[in-house]
């Protein structure tokens, strides 16, 4: 069964497509040269969980996932967040090597000693920045949380999935046997549910950018 996305608001659904539901107001003859229209959001924003097993810390599985399915879709750069002490280091190579082509470490000592409001506040200031069309998350009960800080702040709806797709220029959610369109304002916000998808392979080797800044409180 599917649930047809009727409506277009402040964004488009599709990669890299064009905002239609405001009208041109360039002067006669600017249009063949620009396009105010041209939404300029591009890739996937991947929220970065870890765990320490064995002396040893790493991402999560279902953040393994995530990253594995932003790079699968091929709607640009793989973004990813993370915040944490500065050992989390140690997990950039094992990141990049999934699929995370920018990542952005938000050092604080202790991932539990800030509020979930204060965590949306910097993600979407990032997401403000790279313009990316999807925040992606996994349902982590810390997850949950700033994904409801986001709804509840910023009016962004969380897309609840077990997969997901692009069928031409429409984003589709599966979630429990149903399929539905997913429309709406940029960032589209979703929650991947743990385990409803296979494990990505690793590069090893592979590189990426890592972007370090001190985590502030707002």
């Amino acid at each position: 069964m599917r649930d047809k996305c009727s409506t277009c608001s402040s964004g488009s659904c599709s990669p890299g497509g064009s905002d239609r539901c405001s009208e041109d107001r360039l002067p006669p003859g600017m249009l063949e040269r620009y396009d105010i229209t041209e939404n300029p959001a591009d890739g996937v924003l991947v929220l970065i969980e870890t765990e320490r097993m064995d002396g040893n810390t790493s991402l999560t599985d279902p953040v393994k996932e995530a990253v594995g399915k932003a790079k699968g879709m091929n709607v640009g750069r793989v973004f990813g967040i993370m915040f944490g002490p500065a050992e989390l280091r140690s997990v950039y190579p094992e990141a990049f090597a999934y699929g995370v082509d920018t990542l952005y470490h938000f050092r604080t000592d202790d991932r539990d000693a800030h509020s979930a409001e204060e965590y949306a506040d910097t993600l979407m200031e990032l997401s403000d920045r790279i313009h990316p069309i999807l925040l992606l998350m996994t349902s982590t009960q810390k997850d949950k949380d700033l994904a409801a800080s986001i709804s509840a702040m910023y009016g962004i709806e969380t897309n609840e999935c077990t997969d997901l797709r692009w069928t031409g220029d429409t984003l589709v959610c599966a979630d429990r046997g149903s399929e539905r369109d997913v429309c709406g304002r940029l960032p589209i916000l979703i929650s991947l549910k743990s385990g409803s998808l296979r494990m990505p392979e690793k590069e090893e080797g592979r590189k990426g950018t890592a972007v370090i800044r001190p985590f502030r409180c707002h």
